[in-house]
């Protein structure tokens, strides 16, 4: 409860990777993912979708 309704809640951000559905405390702006496995998942699929999209066709 302390969480959610305290200065924390603030911090609190949802994963941005694909399937996850994890929250986590970021320390700074420019984190989105809550592990680096996630990181790693996020960034392979921008990768397949930005490869998918340069095929003609």
């Amino acid at each position: 409860m302390r969480l959610f309704g305290g200065e924390g809640r603030k911090r609190l951000r949802a994963c941005l990777a694909p399937s996850c559905a994890n929250y986590y405390l970021s320390g700074h702006g420019r984190r989105r993912w809550c592990s680096q496995a996630c990181g790693n998942r996020g960034r392979v699929a921008r990768f397949n979708n930005k490869q998918s999209s340069n095929v003609i066709g």
